[in-house]
């Protein structure tokens, strides 16, 4: 007591004198004011502090002489009193972390007493508080040797008190349940003499070591790391089976002290004081959180006030957009320079606090302004106090004025009250927010504040006063002074429910209702009280964060609640809290919104390393220099909504902030994971380099953080490029290198396996790239790979941190990094294992690394164990002379990852590790395989082709001897290579020698052994075994006798035989796993299995690894590698939602193939790595969402089709893969059809595609898949397309579109390289005959028109743009023609392409003509049946519709009319197809007919486009198309047709002028050049040679050109000569086609002459004269010997007969340089009058008729008739 009253007595004084000025000096000065004694009592020197004991005492003395009694008061009063008093303030608690707990055990530790002052040690429950003095709960159990003390829920005399420099031994035996202490060695006792200080305590979560210091104490905690140092436990301690707290520990233990740092934590439901009730809402209340004071009136009732808030804030809006109050919005809140002035205030200061509320600017009155200035002279607080000046300064809580206010203000009224009904439309663009609290009766108002807090809110204190709420201003100006923007800031907005209440007010029944309302938009505070608006109001500035608070000191049980609801056209709180509430008016309180309350200490945790500081004196003038150089660094975890960080290594005891950061970090993997890099790499600015290094080094981060970061860190920057490469991992693309022949499957000749995943591999893998991290990008292009990270430091850190996991597990240490075992080893050994699969270990740091999870068999040395005893032996004597740092730095533990007893996580790690080595085994097996390979096929070569050759020099063997020698080199490749393998069982004789055999035996044996298969050696003697009964019998009997005897003598051989290889590693760890424990995780089960088959699976693995090996040579090794980065890419979209930068990836990566060569050289390759197969599952992923036609990404989807189209082309054996996806393309054949753009690029285009031109898939197709083709497109013959009707196209009943697609398919599916496949022919006509609707409208039976009519009514359309298509005033038509230009569908030319189509499909599906000729029923009744749907006179209909040819305009261009919407020779190229097909053409009349009304039109109209402005239209292409491969071939089928046509002399001469005029167009195909050649030919040799004659008159001209159009002619006359040489040679002619004219004989003699002369001065081309010459010998052959003719005539005529082009030039003979004889001049003036006469007798005569003739005038008019001459 003497204590207390000095310390008070000086309190009292100290306070006294800092009222009067007085401040704190290092001397006594009275007159500046300064005393050295202004300091807190503890800080008192000793002789002060015992005057002021001494005369306290002395003033107790006084009393108790006086007769007064004192008395002592109990225990919780004082406990309670010392709380009262802060007393936490005068000690500070260390403890060790929770997690070092224990349970059970016997546990020592030391603590030294530096100083002898107050200090408490011992043992405390992982619950201990922070802000109670240790032995005054359950919690705590420790001895105070200042008093010499036990503490425990109360203190009792114990032992003796220390000294400085005492050591106390803290002894707790769990076992026993007892705890004792020595000093110095040796043990206290209590008063009876008892050596238990604590017992009979309850184990529960275990105890932790325990001190509190008190102010300026000292004291050390040894837990003993290191044993000796540890001073008194080989005496009490050792003897009796204690252990030191901290044995087998690598890292220092983490202490955690008491922090004073006021923070607001979560009302804990077993708080001591107080109790938080949850109140769900109904109908006609709102939900509540109500607060009750549980110990209210008990003894150990606290009376303190409690700060309370709830845990979520409501943010201001980032940028006010309403105004304050009385001001404008966005206008400065800063008063016009002439307010200032009339303000009169003494500084700039002042100014800012009058102007900071916001009042009106510069639309203030004088009036006003004397008002403003009235106001704040003489404000006054709620008590109607006149405030002081400092006070009025720093007060943000202002009296209201009465401005009116926008209808967005909070202001609340009585009559806006009293109607209860929302404004919904108002209510929904509020901003403004309301909660409430309820103080209940019983409860003093004068004791409770209500409002709003920010997250800065830190003070802490017993009571609490509106005046001492700290505020700041801020105030952003220039340099002259004047002020840009001010704001006052304060951390506390409340409101005095006291204000409230009046004494002459009744008290409510349900209490006092505080209304707290907040304007996000403007930053407005207001108030309520029981409805009514309160006066006092904040503003606060954008962006702050608000908390609802209460302070109150209990009066009653019940003391408060808040509540959170709602009034008339405000937002409730929950709207404000919650995002997703953001728009619901009905209140809600989840349960994450909770009540905190503000504690004065928390736990803070002691850091492991401190900053290392250099201090120096540097000189008296300058002082003291403090200097670090090594930073300290940590990383924190930020809270937002508190604004506070935090220690990532304190959330070891925040369990629910550690579980929520470690899915945190969950989600950051997640949304980066399967390659989405452009979220990895905005998570680089979240989670940098340097956190995530820091992270995974740190030993002290916790389990989950760990487990959590190396995830981040593999999922972010790795596993993109290991996900790629374990894509790869069955594949083998192994290039044919001098590397790869070097590959052997031992490394030497002792036939001992090597390390797997050392050496040699040349199996080509897609290539590591990264990208640079960068956060301002234009393009995504930096996003196409991960980020790049440090991978050499990286590796080095794994290496280093995974040999200290595997020594620190072989110790069994109770510390383990990360806290348990599992969070030691998974992070480390998946890191491990992923960069193992990219391949960043080098063979040295593989083997160091297997060989800690493993030494016995990942090692070279381990050859035999007598050989690796040897070495042991060497490696222990180079450890005893020190060897050097390398050997040292190889060292391993002597127990193995694998030996050691793991928990199942770390085992599924362990397996997936082990499958890839098993993987990387089987990879070198086939490596070897390919290598051995080559080398042996080449000697079996070499061999091959040593006997051909000794065989075909053989000159004397019989002719049955050299087929037999002759057999093997006349057989196919692989039936060569059966019989030169077939010596495996010696059953015939082999072509191959026998040193070819010894190899291929000596690899076999090689390779089984490195299977593991052990072939016994009974085996190889079993061809020289009896094989009679008895023989047999008695070789089984000696078999079994064997393995009886290997049975018994195994057991002791497995003890003393360690495994060496892989497979007996892995065969014995799985057995030692499944015994040791009960194996509860399935998926370890499973792992375990697959590993176990694995090992006696060896050559099933190689027979299921080799289809997929493939081949290739270096030159082609880069382009593969591009090859494969590209299918990686698509391999990693199958397992994300696709979106607009998936589409576009895959695009690319589809793109990059197709344009890569080695995708057209190596067709098998493509099929081995399964890219169909990926392109097939990417499409399932996007259209297996739903069932309509309408595709997301249509883009994608076309890609993906011409991907697969390409790949059916190049190769018939992924026509045939392809062919096993047929069903689900049919299935899904829908999409896609509807859009032009995507023509050929749809599924039924890839299911045509597999199909096209292969007869054997053609003859595989089942009768479902065409039936179900038919039922689509007997669909689309009874509804109209959805899509296109929805886009506004015109409903016509039908669907023509998508229709005609799957007639194109059935055409590929029943005609294959040019023939019919006559059972799919037969099948689709059966089909389609029996759903009429699949021939549209026209050809449906009843009711239909005809193939002509719609023919006709469809071009009707396509010139109508109402009917053809979209309307043009349509909006969707304008976007259509600007966004889809390639989508835009013309319905009539839709119609007459789903016609000609079926057409098409009709005649193909026709039976050949040698069935019909052979007389089958079934061809016979198909072709009766298409005639009766076609008819005759509709095909020549069609075939005689004109085009619509491309004219040029006036102005030069060219007017071309648009293919895609009428009528287009396409469309008539399936009509001749199916005249040809079905009816055939057998009579003359008939052809002559459609020559006339149908062939010559069209064959006309192309030579007139046959011009340099017209020949390249798409008109004049598709003309050539339609007459090069429909028309003239089947004219050249017809040409025996052509024969004595001579009454068609003038249209057969057209015809073959048109045909020779079109064959020199200069738009022709060699191919169409070719048929109109063939066709000519044809024609020509069926006329009569007289009707050649107008033909020679052309060919006379153009043929001595020898240009590049003469070939054909000069085959042509060469041909017509050959055959009609009598015709022109024999006076009597060719019997009836009589003789030659002299004409026809002229023309002959000028063709021979003119090739001749031409010949003659050309150079010599090998074809040219090729043909020219048989042309010369041909026609001079034909003419008579007898006839000549000058060669002076013929070069004349020549030279005025043609230009150099062919085409007719006249040159008259050349007068200018001629003079007229005069003799002539009177002939010629009588000529020029008869002329004259001549022209005008001529025009009277003419129009004589007609008018009344020409007469004379004076000017030429022709309308009058009249002329001058």
């Amino acid at each position: 007591m003497v204590d207390k009253l000095a310390e008070n007595a000086h309190n009292v004084w100290a306070r006294d004198r800092i009222r009067q000025g007085w401040t704190y000096g290092i001397q006594q000065d009275v007159k500046n004011r300064r005393n050295p004694r202004l300091v807190p009592y503890t800080l008192l020197d000793e002789r002060t502090k015992k005057s002021n004991k001494d005369s306290l005492r002395e003033a107790v003395r006084t009393l108790l002489g006086y007769g007064y009694n004192l008395e002592a008061p109990d225990q919780d009063y004082a406990a309670r009193s010392a709380q009262t008093n802060n007393a936490a303030q005068r000690f500070r608690i260390f403890r060790a972390e929770k997690t070092y707990a224990v349970k059970s055990g016997k546990w020592y530790f030391e603590f030294e007493a530096v100083t002898a002052g107050d200090m408490r040690i011992g043992w405390t429950r992982p619950g201990c508080r922070s802000d109670q003095e240790l032995g005054t709960d359950d919690q705590s159990f420790v001895f105070d040797g200042f008093k010499g003390q036990r503490w425990h829920q109360g203190n009792e005399h114990f032992g003796r008190s220390w000294q400085a420099g005492d050591v106390v031994g803290c002894l707790a035996d769990m076992n026993e349940n007892t705890m004792t202490f020595t000093l110095n060695g040796e043990v206290l006792l209590d008063d009876s003499g008892s050596e238990l200080a604590f017992k009979d305590f309850e184990a529960g979560d275990g105890f932790i070591p325990v001190c509190s210091l008190g102010l300026s104490q000292v004291g050390r905690m040894n837990f003993g790391n290191d044993v000796a140092t540890l001073k008194y436990f080989t005496i009490c301690g050792l003897q009796e089976g204690y252990e030191p707290f901290a044995v087998n520990m690598n890292r220092d233990i983490t202490i955690w002290f008491s922090k004073r740092l006021p923070q607001f934590i979560t009302v804990p439901a077993n708080h001591e004081h107080i109790e938080v009730t949850r109140i769900d809402g109904t109908v006609e209340s709102s939900p509540c959180l109500k607060v009750i004071q549980r110990s209210f009136g008990s003894q150990n009732s606290s009376t303190d006030i409690v700060f309370y808030r709830l845990s979520m804030p409501i943010e201001c809006a980032e940028v006010f957009s309403k105004m304050p109050i009385g001001g404008l919005a966005n206008t400065n809140i800063l008063p016009q320079k002439n307010e200032i002035e009339d303000y009169d205030a003494d500084s700039d200061f002042e100014v800012l606090m009058k102007t900071a509320h916001g009042h009106l600017a510069s639309t203030t009155s004088e009036k006003e302004k004397e008002n403003v200035k009235a106001e704040f002279n003489n404000h006054k607080d709620y008590n109607q106090e006149k405030p002081s000046r400092l006070k009025q300064r720093f007060m943000l809580m202002r009296t209201k004025p009465d401005y009116n206010l926008t209808h967005s203000s909070t202001r609340l009224t009585e009559e806006v009250l009293a109607d209860d009904r929302d404004d919904y439309d108002f209510l929904m663009q509020t901003t403004t927010y309301y909660y409430s609290v309820r103080i209940f009766p019983g409860q003093e108002p004068t004791n409770v504040w209500v409002g709003w807090i920010t997250s800065d809110f830190h003070q802490y204190d017993t009571v609490y006063e509106l005046e001492k709420v700290r505020t700041v201003t801020v105030t952003l100006g220039d340099e002259k002074g004047k002020v840009h923007e001010s704001i006052k800031r304060s951390n506390c907005y409340m409101v005095w429910a006291g204000e409230s209440t009046s004494p002459g007010q009744g008290r409510n029944n349900n209490g006092l209702e505080i209304g707290c309302l907040v304007d996000t938009a403007s930053g407005l505070l207001t108030f309520t009280a029981n409805g009514k608006e309160l006066n006092t109001y904040y503003q606060v500035e954008a962006s702050t964060k608000l908390f609802a608070a209460v302070f109150a000191q209990a009066t009653s049980p019940n003391v408060f609640q808040f509540e959170l609801g709602r009034v008339k056209n405000v937002m409730p709180l929950s709207a404000g809290l919650f995002k997703s509430e953001r728009r619901n008016p009905i209140p809600q309180c989840p349960p994450r919104l909770h009540v905190q309350y503000l504690t004065p200490v928390l736990w803070s945790r002691v850091p492991n390393e401190f900053l290392k500081v250099d201090v120096s004196r540097v000189s008296d003038r300058h002082g003291w220099q403090v200097q670090c150089t090594e930073p300290l660094r940590f990383m924190s975890l930020h809270i937002p909504e508190e604004n506070r960080s935090l220690d990532i290594l304190e959330l070891t005891e925040h369990e629910e902030l550690l579980k929520f950061h470690y899915h945190t970090l969950r989600l950051y993997s997640a949304v980066c994971a399967l390659g989405n890099n452009r979220v990895a790499h905005a998570l680089c600015s979240h989670v940098d380099e340097s956190q995530l290094l820091y992270a995974i080094e740190n030993k002290y981060v916790p389990g989950l953080l760990r487990a959590g970061y190396y995830d981040l860190l593999i999922d972010t920057y790795l596993n993109t490029y290991a996900t790629a490469r374990l894509m790869m991992n069955n594949e083998f693309i192994v290039p044919m290198t001098d590397e790869t022949k070097s590959i052997t499957l031992f490394p030497d000749d002792n036939r001992n396996h090597a390390v797997p995943g050392v050496g040699l591999s040349t199996s080509l893998r897609p290539r590591m790239q990264f990208s640079s991290t960068s956060f301002l990008t234009v393009t995504g292009e930096c996003f196409q790979y991960s980020p790049e990270f440090p991978l050499d430091i990286l590796k080095a850190k794994t290496i280093e941190m995974l040999t200290e996991a595997v020594q620190e597990g072989s110790l069994h240490v109770r510390d383990p990094v990360g806290g348990s075992t599992e969070f030691l080893f998974v992070p480390l050994i998946k890191l491990f294992y992923t960069l193992l699969i990219m391949g960043i270990f080098c063979s040295e740091d593989l083997k160091h690394i297997l060989q800690l999870i493993e030494a016995s068999v990942f090692s070279e040395e381990a050859d035999t164990s007598e050989e690796k005893s040897e070495k042991d032996v060497t490696k222990d004597e180079q450890k005893a002379e020190g060897g050097d740092d390398e050997f040292r730095g190889e060292q391993v533990p002597q127990e193995g990852l694998l030996q050691m007893k793991l928990p199942e996580p770390v085992k599924l790690q362990m397996c997936l590790l082990l499958q890839y080595l098993c993987d990387c085994q089987l990879r070198h097996r086939i490596e070897a395989i390919v290598g051995f390979s080559d080398d042996f096929v080449l000697k079996l070569q070499e061999n091959q082709r040593f006997r051909y050759n000794e065989v075909m020099q053989a000159l004397n063997m019989s002719a049955a001897l050299t087929a037999k020698k002759t057999k093997e080199f006349r057989s196919p490749p692989q039936e060569q290579i059966n019989m030169l393998l077939s010596f495996k069982n010696d059953r015939r004789e082999c072509p191959c020698p026998v040193e070819v055999r010894e190899d291929l035996l000596d690899f076999h044996e090689d390779l089984m052994a490195h299977c593991g298969i052990e072939l016994e050696e009974e085996e190889a003697d079993s061809d020289d075994s009896d094989s009679t009964i008895r023989g047999r019998l008695m070789n089984l009997v000696e078999k079994v006798t064997y393995l009886k005897k290997r049975q018994a003598e195994s057991p002791l051989d497995q003890e003393a035989k360690k495994p060496t290889t892989l497979q007996q590693l892995i065969s014995e760890t799985m057995v030692r796993w499944a015994q040791e424990s009960v194996i509860e995780d399935p998926e370890l089960v499973r792992a375990m299995f697959v590993l176990l088959h694995r090992q006696y699976d060896g050559i099933g693995e190689l027979v299921r690894a080799l289809p997929k090996t493939y081949t290739i040579n270096r030159v082609s090794v880069e382009d593969t590698i591009n090859l494969l980065a590209s299918l990686g890419q698509i391999r990693s979209l199958l397992s994300v939602r696709m979106g607009k930068e998936e589409e576009k990836l895959m695009i690319r990566g589809l793109g990059d193939i197709m344009n890569n060569k080695v995708f057209y050289q190596h067709p098998n390759l493509m099929r081995a790595l399964g890219m169909h197969e990926t392109v097939m599952e990417v499409m399932v992923n996007v259209l297996g969402g739903g069932e309509s036609k309408e595709i997301i990404f249509p883009k994608m989807v076309a890609n993906c089709c011409r991907f697969l189209c390409y790949f059916c082309r190049i190769s018939r054996q992924n026509q045939k893969a392809m062919f096993d996806h047929l069903s689900y393309l049919l299935e899904n054949s829908s999409v896609g059809l509807a859009s032009p753009s995507m023509r050929g690029s749809t599924p039924l285009d890839v299911a045509a595609a597999s199909v096209m031109d292969n007869n054997e898939l053609a003859l595989a197709l089942r009768e479902p898949d065409l039936e179900k083709v038919v039922q689509y497109l007997a669909g689309c013959g009874l509804q109209s397309c959805a899509m296109l009707v929805a886009k506004g196209y015109p409903d016509i009943g039908w669907n023509p579109v998508e229709g005609e697609r799957y007639l194109d398919f059935l055409r590929f599916a029943v005609f294959c390289n040019g023939e019919s496949v006559e059972e799919n022919a037969n099948e689709v006509v059966r089909l389609l005959i029996r759903r009429p609707e699949c021939f549209g409208p026209a050809l449906r039976g009843e009711g239909g028109d005809g193939l002509l009519s719609a023919m006709e009514e469809a071009i009707k359309i396509s010139e109508d743009p109402a009917r053809d298509g979209l309307s043009p005033t349509d909006e969707h038509s304008r976007s259509l023609d600007i966004e889809e230009e390639d989508d835009t569908i013309h319905m009539g030319n839709a119609i007459m392409t789903f016609y000609s189509a079926l057409i098409d499909l009709l005649g193909r599906c026709a039976p050949e003509i040698h069935l019909i000729n052979a007389g089958k029923g079934e061809a016979i009744r198909i072709k009766s049946i298409l005639r009766s749907l076609i008819p005759l006179e509709d095909l020549e209909g069609v075939i005689s519709i004109p085009f619509q040819m491309p004219t040029v305009a006036k102005d030069g261009t060219v007017v071309e009319p648009d293919m895609s919407a009428g009528f287009c020779p396409d469309h008539k190229a399936a009509m001749v197809l199916f005249l040809e097909r079905v009816y055939g053409i057998e009579e003359q009349e008939f052809l002559l007919h459609l020559l006339e009304v149908g062939f010559l039109p069209d064959l006309r109209a192309a030579a007139s486009l046959d011009t340099a402005a017209l020949s390249a239209t798409d008109m004049a292409l598709a003309l050539n198309r339609y007459l090069c491969t429909a028309v003239l071939p089947l004219l050249t089928k017809c040409a025996p047709l052509f024969a004595g046509t001579e009454h068609h002399a003038s249209l057969i001469d057209s015809l073959l002028h048109t045909v020779y005029r079109l064959s020199k167009g200069c738009s022709l195909t060699k191919a169409q050049r070719d048929a109109i050649e063939e066709c000519l030919l044809a024609i020509c040799g069926q006329l009569r040679p007289s009707m050649m004659q107008h033909l020679l008159r052309r060919l006379v001209f153009d043929v001595p050109l020898l240009n590049e159009h003469a070939k054909m002619p000069l085959k042509l006359l060469t041909n017509h000569y050959e055959r009609c040489w009598k015709y022109y040679c024999l006076p009597g002619g060719w019997g009836s086609f009589g003789a030659a004219s002299e004409e026809e004989l002229h023309l002959s003699r000028k063709l021979f002459w003119g090739i001749f002369d031409a010949l003659s001065q050309k150079k010599y081309e090998h074809e040219l004269f090729k043909l020219a010459l048989p042309c010369l010998s041909a026609v001079a052959g034909a003419l008579p010997p007898d006839y000549m003719e000058s060669n002076y005539v013929a070069m004349m005529e020549k030279q005025s007969s043609v230009d150099t082009e062919g085409n007719f030039n006249p040159q008259p003979v050349a007068t200018l340089s001629v003079t007229l004889p005069e003799k002539l001049d009177y002939f010629i003036n009588k000529y020029a009058e008869h002329s004259h006469d001549k022209w005008t007798m001529d025009k009277m005569l003419f129009f004589f008729q007609l008018t009344n003739g020409w007469v004379y005038g004076e000017t030429n008019n022709e309308i009058t008739k009249v002329h001058p001459l």
